[in-house]
């Protein structure tokens, strides 16, 4: 729980700062019981569009500072993800 409520407070910060239209977003803390599709969260990512990429251990949100938008397998659906368990791996070169 730790873990939600820093990312909860990075989120705020970021949706606050890296928009360039002075736009206001307020919520105490993301859960399952508004937006996410789990409470576990893996990593957390922005997008050059500001959206918010949130890999859980139920699917992938896309969370755009106000609502989610939640991917997971479909098995009837060839273009849906693979399995409902998300990370990122991300290389840096330095």
């Amino acid at each position: 729980m730790p873990l939600l409520k820093y990312l909860s407070t990075l989120l705020l910060l970021f949706s606050c700062s890296a928009s360039a239209q002075i736009t206001s977003y307020i919520f105490d803390h993301l859960s399952t019981a508004n937006v996410l599709s789990s409470n576990k969260t893996e990593a957390v990512i922005q997008d050059k569009d500001g959206f918010y990429w949130i890999a859980t251990s139920d699917g992938l949100n896309k969370f755009d500072g106000t609502h989610c938008k939640v991917f997971r397998n479909d098995k009837n659906d060839t273009t849906s993800l693979t399995n409902n368990q998300c990370s990122f791996k991300i290389n840096l070169a330095i």
